[in-house]
């Protein structure tokens, strides 16, 4: 079947359902126009096939046996039929069934439904449009009928998939056929950032990562860099990730750690310094870690117990306990070290083996360090300095913060809004107009880039687009707004 430039529908090829439209049986070896009326979307399957006109109607004619022309009946048509009028976007075509779109982001599915494939939660056959309501309030943008099984991508870009599923062709990890839409797109659910590269965590434990690879920081076991989210390996029980500056780390839920990339100045805690690891591989054999944080090319560590541990440059190759005390909660990276959070939320920061208290407040609840300090208090509070004790602005409501090195500071509220604070003016300026923001990251050393998750599991980056870091498909070209990440 084609269409051509002005409209005109022509087919050929075999005819023994009189699927081509010719109004007979006969095979054609050659195109044949079947109508001139201004069609703008044609599909074919396995005996019949179903078309759109330019004002939004539906055709259909060929094998009509399971109801796939959506007639109401089970008699075959030879000439294009109409179906059903106006506001028809797009059809495709399986073995035995259909499934339509119309203006309004809704899809309508009819004909064999043996394995599930209308995606209307039964095993019953329709001969009419049915509207498929089973799956929220989102519209779709694009459906697509196999050959017994179906899929379709809804404008928050997510995939769904149901019907026949005997060879696990709906990607679901099992063979199991779904008579309802299935969302398989596991939500992120944590972001970190280095200088041009970025990760991810799904909520299936999967790690995904995309950007600068020539330290094999993604952990592929290359040096390619890409523009799109990767999985690193195959493991599916990662329980927290963190990015250095050309390294990366992560724990699993069975309490170890892992590392890969540069292993500049010891920063892998594997041994000795230098030279570089392309895959995750486990630090030590303890199974007690629990935070971790990466800062330039230095790593951080509080295993169960309290105790707090670090490696790389500023340290050794390996993990070394950096204090007696057993009451660290919580590490805050910046470019060339971290802050520490105690369980009663005082703020220190660590040198030459000892611990030193920033201030004397004990109600802190985050706090970034570049060039002085950003920290938000218990009560919401936003500070700024070293120690942090100028209030920024007079607002109650600040829950998060993050530093980029020399540029700009960033600030969420409990309302979930995003604030960008340039360290020039230390004015308060809002990202965009959102308000389901989750988490933030924007690189514990460089403002290149930056990464933030919402509500709804999606992740959106904006920034500069070098190596591919805001894994949206392509380099080069940067993004002075958030854009959505695709699952």
């Amino acid at each position: 079947m084609a269409i051509m430039g002005n409209g005109s529908l022509y087919a050929w090829g075999a005819n023994s359902s009189a699927q081509l439209g010719t109004g007979d049986y006969v095979t054609r070896t050659t195109p044949t126009l079947i109508t001139t009326t201004s069609w703008t979307k044609v599909s074919g399957g396995y005996g019949h096939t179903m078309a759109i006109n330019s004002i939004g109607n539906v055709y259909g004619w060929g094998l009509n046996a399971e109801g796939e022309l959506g007639t109401g009946d089970v008699t075959t048509r030879t000439t294009p039929t109409i179906i059903t009028t106006s506001g028809w976007t797009d059809v495709s075509v399986g073995y035995k069934h259909t499934i339509a779109r119309k203006s309004d982001g809704k899809i309508y599915t009819w004909g064999d439904n043996s394995d599930g494939q209308l995606g209307l939660g039964d095993l019953v056959s329709r001969t009419a449009p049915t509207l498929i309501t089973n799956t929220g309030t989102v519209t779709w943008t694009r459906t697509s009928a196999g050959w017994r099984f179906t899929v379709g991508i809804k404008d928050d870009n997510s995939v769904w998939r149901w019907g026949d599923n005997q060879y696990g062709q709906l990607g679901l990890g099992d063979t199991v056929d779904k008579t309802s839409p299935i969302y398989n797109n596991s939500p992120w659910v944590e972001v970190e950032s280095g200088i041009f590269h970025t990760l991810a965590r799904k909520a299936n434990g999967t790690i995904w990562g995309t950007g600068y690879n020539q330290s094999g920081q993604l952990g592929l076991g290359t040096t390619t860099s890409i523009s799109v989210f990767t999985q690193t390996g195959t493991g599916t029980d990662w329980a927290e990730i963190t990015a250095g500056s050309y390294h990366s780390m992560a724990r699993k839920s069975n309490g170890t750690i892992w590392s890969w990339g540069w292993n500049y100045g010891g920063c892998l805690g594997l041994g000795g310094v230098g030279g570089y690891i392309w895959v995750p591989t486990q630090i030590g054999t303890d199974t007690d870690w629990g935070r971790i944080e990466a800062s330039d090319y230095n790593s951080y560590a509080i295993k169960s117990n309290g105790t707090l541990w670090a490696w790389g440059t500023n340290f050794s190759g390996t993990p070394i306990q950096l204090v007696t005390d057993t009451d660290w909660v919580n590490i805050m990276p910046n470019a060339g070290g971290a802050l520490f959070l105690k369980s009663n939320r005082t703020l220190w920061t660590v040198s030459s083996g000892s611990a030193i208290q920033i201030g004397t407040d004990s109600d802190w609840a985050d706090a970034r360090s570049n060039y002085g300090i950003i920290a938000c208090k218990t009560n919401g509070t936003l500070w700024s300095g070293w120690p942090p004790t100028t209030q920024v602005g007079t607002d109650t409501d600040w829950v998060e913060v993050d530093s980029s090195n020399f540029i700009s500071n960033y600030a969420r509220k409990a309302n979930g809004t995003l604030w960008r604070i340039p360290v020039s003016t230390w004015i308060l300026v809002q990202i965009g107009s959102d308000a389901d923001w989750v988490e933030l990251n924007t690189g514990d050393y460089a403002d290149y880039h930056r990464i933030a998750r919402k509500s709804n599991g999606t992740i959106w980056t904006w920034g500069q687009n070098i190596y591919g870091d805001l894994g949206l498909g392509f380099t080069s070209q940067s993004e002075a707004n958030p854009t959505q990440v695709p699952q």
